[in-house]
């Protein structure tokens, strides 16, 4: 099993509709909640999140939402929430 932490960020397009940059990785759990905050100052929206799973059989729980800034997708936390 692995556990990866993912932060996506969000940039502001026209009419409010948010748009997704690239997905970061980061290191581990403290690392992930950094990286989020410090990206939040510079993007509309930032969601971190974790996942954990198994790379070889592509079998994973469910996200889990570590931090969130700005006006985050309802889909996505939705997604976490399942």
């Amino acid at each position: 099993m692995a556990t990866y932490f993912v932060v996506q960020t969000f940039q502001q397009g026209n009419k409010g509709v948010l748009i997704p940059d690239h997905a970061r990785q980061a290191r581990d759990l403290n690392h992930c909640k950094i990286l989020a905050e410090r990206m939040a100052k510079t993007s509309a929206s930032v969601v971190a999140f974790s996942r954990v799973g198994d790379p070889s059989t592509g079998e994973w729980d469910d996200a889990v939402v570590v931090a969130k800034y700005g006006d985050v997708p309802a889909e996505l936390l939705e997604m976490a929430a399942d």
